[in-house]
């Protein structure tokens, strides 16, 4: 799980196409997407300065399954 360390910044590219998206288009799905990235987002200013393995639990619970989901999506 190691690549979930970057996760924000890695979504930074990702997330300003989906509000563009969302901009031009009005797309109910780009602004779940949208919601989803912030909720990572959300979920990594409340574990900032926690030891890594807090992070990593965190991560596992909240941020994984949002992850997964964008990917399918």
């Amino acid at each position: 799980m190691s690549h979930l360390c970057s996760l924000p910044f890695c979504l930074a590219h990702a997330r300003r196409k989906f509000v563009e998206v969302v901009k031009t288009t009005g797309s109910g799905e780009g602004l779940a997407e949208v919601a989803a990235i912030a909720e990572i987002y959300r979920i990594e200013e409340c574990i900032r300065g926690m030891g890594a393995e807090q992070h990593l639990s965190v991560r596992k619970a909240g941020s994984a399954p949002l992850m997964a989901a964008l990917r399918s999506g």
